[in-house]
């Protein structure tokens, strides 16, 4: 991806406060526009396909759907679109569960946001990308 093609990112996190952060993070270390936020999996779907974002951050843990059943919905309608799930815990599973099912990499919450951008930058460039936090 060319340096100054400005990324769109949508965020979905059922806790506003660290969405809005790790968005205001992610937007000032360069060309990342956070094109829209969700706090629910049902809403996501009908935002994305409105916002036409270029890649997803998706929490597991979120109540009415989690992020994995999320990032298959979203998948369903829009198959190419990049999907990285993120959560608090480093739980190795989270990560295999997210790319079994469709997701192109998985970061936890406690990486640096140049890690988060680092994936952002894999994924987008075609690599799948899991945090160095997680082994397999």
């Amino acid at each position: 991806m060319h340096a100054k093609t400005l990324i769109r990112l949508f965020l979905i996190d059922d806790h506003p406060y660290t969405s809005k952060s790790l968005g205001m993070l992610l937007e000032s270390l360069g060309n990342i526009n956070v094109v829209g936020y969700c706090e629910d999996g049902n809403e996501a779907v009908k935002k994305i396909q409105k916002l036409k974002p270029d890649i997803v951050l998706v929490d597991v843990h979120m109540p009415k759907i989690d992020g994995f059943d999320t990032t298959i919905e979203i998948l369903k309608i829009h198959k190419n679109l990049p999907i990285i799930g993120i959560s608090i815990d480093n739980n190795p599973e989270n990560a295999r569960t997210f790319l079994k099912i469709g997701a192109k990499g998985f970061v936890t919450k406690t990486s640096p946001p140049e890690e988060f951008f680092v994936a952002i930058t894999d994924v987008l460039n075609g690599k799948n990308y899991v945090c160095k936090e997680i082994s397999f």
